[in-house]
């Protein structure tokens, strides 16, 4: 049995997971080796739409700016 642990960081009350290492362990578990949702859930821990995010998506999303930086006002 793998221990696989929760690593992230906060963002506005959500918990992202940006692991690379854990992102593709979970993947390879699930897709090839058939290891069920609900076991990796009771390993790491993690809610079951974030699973589904990791499973959908091949590596974790980076960070997007919403919008761009507002110039400044002593720059001309």
């Amino acid at each position: 049995m793998y221990a696989v642990k929760a690593m992230g960081f906060q963002q506005k009350g959500k918990e992202v997971y940006v692991n690379m290492q854990q992102w593709l362990e979970i993947r390879r578990r699930v897709l090839r080796e058939g290891v069920s949702k609900r076991q990796i859930m009771r390993e790491t821990g993690m809610h079951w739409e974030t699973l589904k995010k990791i499973l959908e998506q091949p590596s974790p999303a980076g960070y997007q700016r919403v919008k761009s930086p507002k110039k400044s006002k002593i720059d001309p």
